[in-house]
């Protein structure tokens, strides 16, 4: 399977089954010099794309539109290899994921996604090896670094209004906390 990109006629709305927004317009992708895989947060559903035909001109480019969706968001995590646009692997994830991605040197991928979960897939399969649900979704990366030899991951928990914007089709997390809190965990 090889990844591609949607483009969409100036004329009407048209009906997208694709990952409808792409790691850029969410979370952050990241690259493995290990396994020189890209790994892409992807949201998925159905959408209806609109273009709005005053601002989105063949002048002026692509600059206006809008999207909407009766369904309920959920997310990928997909590992492509840049070279060729080839996806090596793929797993779905139950929410969205607006945190992106985090590639360690060590073999690991961390995400973060809107129900609270964080989470550790291996590198090389995506299967996952740890998680945790701490209550409070996350539209923030996960960030990492070293103090005295240990190596720690941190990311900071509260999503966006944007990021819980995309919880509508969601009814299990509509009163869901949102706790601005910094959490740590040691590797």
């Amino acid at each position: 399977m090889r990844a591609s990109a949607t483009s969409f006629p100036v004329s009407h709305s048209r009906r997208s089954a694709r990952q409808s927004l792409a790691a850029t317009t969410t979370g952050s992708s990241s690259y493995s010099p290990k396994t020189k895989f890209l790994y892409i947060p992807a949201l998925t559903a159905c959408m209806v794309v609109s273009i709005d035909r005053e601002k989105h001109t063949k002048e002026r480019g692509w600059n206006g539109g809008s999207y909407t969706t009766d369904e309920r968001l959920e997310s990928n995590l997909t590992a492509i290899d840049p070279m060729t646009g080839d996806i090596k692997k793929n797993v779905h994830l139950r929410y969205p994921n607006y945190s992106g991605t985090l590639a360690t040197g060590g073999g690991l991928i961390f995400l973060a996604l809107l129900d609270g979960t964080v989470a550790a897939f291996d590198d090389t399969t995506l299967d996952e090896l740890w998680k945790i649900n701490v209550g409070s979704g996350f539209s923030a990366p996960p960030m990492t670094f070293e103090v005295g030899g240990k190596q720690y991951i941190a990311i900071v928990s509260g999503p966006s209004p944007s990021a819980k914007s995309r919880l509508v089709n969601t009814p299990e997390l509509k009163e869901q906390r949102n706790a601005l809190v910094l959490y740590v965990f040691g590797l």
